[in-house]
């Protein structure tokens, strides 16, 4: 692969994933490998700065699919939650609806899931079963 491509591709996975794309996402919309992703956005860490300022206008949200088994997909994004919700409805049959949105970036993703580990659906999957301590902390004002 020559350099300029490989620059395009960083640039597309980077700008994607400062979104609010989680690996899986971005793997599947650009039909990369999960490992180029998390190593791409592993190599291009911002400046403590930069991420900073960043996260001043991102959220972490708490979506459910309306479905038999209920699952929540705990995510972050720096554009509206609505446009949010909107790009994951592409991606799933079921409805989709908002429990939950707090103030925080990735940093505050990555708190979530490690919280709620034990009741995500697989380790490398954001969506989680709705279990009574997670649905919980979402109706916790």
């Amino acid at each position: 692969m020559t350099w300029y491509i490989k620059e395009i591709r960083q640039h597309f996975i980077v700008s994607a994933h400062s979104q609010g794309y989680d690996v899986l996402d971005i793997s599947l919309l650009f039909n990369i490998e999960e490992s180029e992703v998390e190593q791409t956005i592993k190599n291009r860490n911002l400046s403590q700065c930069t991420q900073d300022a960043m996260n001043e206008n991102q959220v972490v949200y708490f979506i459910q699919q309306e479905n038999t088994e209920g699952l929540i997909k705990i995510g972050f994004t720096s554009k509206s939650v609505e446009k949010r919700l909107k790009s994951l409805k592409t991606a799933t049959p079921y409805n989709l609806k908002v429990l939950k949105t707090i103030d925080g970036g990735e940093d505050k993703e990555k708190q979530m899931h490690e919280r709620f580990k034990k009741h995500r659906v697989n380790p490398k999957s954001e969506w989680f079963y709705p279990s009574r301590e997670l649905l919980t902390f979402i109706a916790t004002p």
